[in-house]
């Protein structure tokens, strides 16, 4: 039960104003996530993040955490919320984009049913919605996952 009270702990910190310590409880969850379905259970709260106005840092917690935990939705919960999931990659921060978009094949290796969706969903991005400086690289990250979706 240790373990369990830790998760709950950890995931308590996700928005938290501090977010030098959210970060690290991020990243602890992300690492927890691959060995343990502990994290799983907190799939609806993470769900909720991704609809925090105000910060993108939770939006993001939020959104990589569910990636994370694909590995263990046998009972395809994720499948029920896939295009609110979807719609959360284009985040207003291209910052956040980034990540989604990277961490968009760790969802397609444990629910490679969402492949055809991912892939219209990226080749729908308005890449138009940010800086010069970082519509390259969103538009990199998007080639990385669609040619990953080829092979």
């Amino acid at each position: 039960m240790e373990i369990n009270n830790n998760v709950q702990e950890l995931v308590a910190k996700l928005n938290q104003n501090d977010q030098m310590e959210a970060y690290h409880a991020l990243k602890e969850l992300l690492k927890i996530s691959q060995d343990s379905i502990e994290v799983y259970n907190y799939l609806d709260t993470f769900r909720s993040f991704l609809r925090d106005e105000k910060n993108s840092y939770v939006r993001s917690r939020g959104f990589l955490l569910i990636v994370e935990n694909a590995r263990w939705d046998k009972a395809n919960k994720i499948n029920g919320f896939v295009s609110e999931l979807l719609d959360a990659i284009e985040d207003e921060k291209p910052t956040a984009t980034r990540q989604h978009i990277q961490s968009l094949s760790t969802l397609i290796k444990y629910k490679p049913e969402f492949q055809s969706l991912i892939e219209e969903r990226l080749e729908s991005i308005d890449y138009n919605k940010y800086a010069d400086t970082m519509k390259g690289l969103v538009q990199k990250d998007v080639n990385n996952i669609l040619k990953l979706t080829k092979e």
